[in-house]
This record gives C-alpha cells, structure tokens and sequence, in this order.
C-alpha cells in the first residue's frame, strides 16, 4: 500500500486516517437500458472512485481538527473537493475532484480527559 493515502489540496491527511477503515476503489460506470426481452444491456462509459474511509482527531493535535475542517473549505468549491486518493484495486494514487459527505461519529471526552472527534468521509468522484 502506498505511504500517501490522502491529501486534501496538496497536505496529507494520512496520519488522521483510521487505516482499517480506508476502503476506496474504482469501480465502472455503465449505461444502462432493458430491452423488449427484459435483458440489460450495458455500455460502459468510464470508471469512477469512490468509498470511505474515518478520520480521528485528538486535542493535543493542536487543533488539528479546527484545520481539517478550515482546509476541507478551502479546497472545495460547488461542493467539489480537489483530492488525491490511494485507490486499493487499482494500486494507485490519483488526483480528483470529489464530492465529500462527512458524517461525525465521535465527539466526546476520553476516561482521560483528551476530547477525541472522529468522523468518517464518503468519497464519490465528480
């Protein structure tokens, strides 16, 4: 598996990455139709990237959670995110645009009092 796994613009987000968690591939994307005979038919169009993967944070990150959010902003527009992205069935490290949807999973404080956020990042290539 590659070193980089993620970068949002041109900073990596690796170390923040639950590696068990990432699970991006491309996958095709076909045109579809059914026939008289109820057989589909496909032609295919391109292959698109797409998965998830969680991203932890903890306080003594110095804010890195503050940055995170700050540079998911700044890198998209239109709801597009300009990304780079290790893709697992392919073995390769590609740069996208994408749209994210973040869904929080954590935001709380740990038995030892560090506040700890984690979410997980759905990724589907524009």
């Amino acid at each position: 598996m590659s070193e980089i796994l993620a970068t949002i613009g041109e900073t990596d987000i690796t170390k923040y990455i639950i590696k068990d968690s990432y699970d991006i591939n491309s996958e095709p994307v076909y045109q579809s139709w059914q026939d008289g005979n109820f057989r589909e038919h496909r032609i295919y169009t391109r292959d698109r990237i797409e998965g998830d993967f969680e991203v932890i944070f903890f306080d003594e990150d110095n804010g890195a959670y503050e940055d995170f959010l700050e540079l998911l902003a700044g890198s998209t527009s239109n709801h597009l995110t300009t990304m780079g992205l290790f893709v697992l069935n392919d073995s390769s490290f590609e740069a996208l645009q994408a749209y994210v949807q973040i869904t929080a999973k954590q935001h709380a404080e740990t038995s030892d009092g560090r506040m700890v956020n984690k979410m997980t990042l759905k990724i589907e290539e524009y």
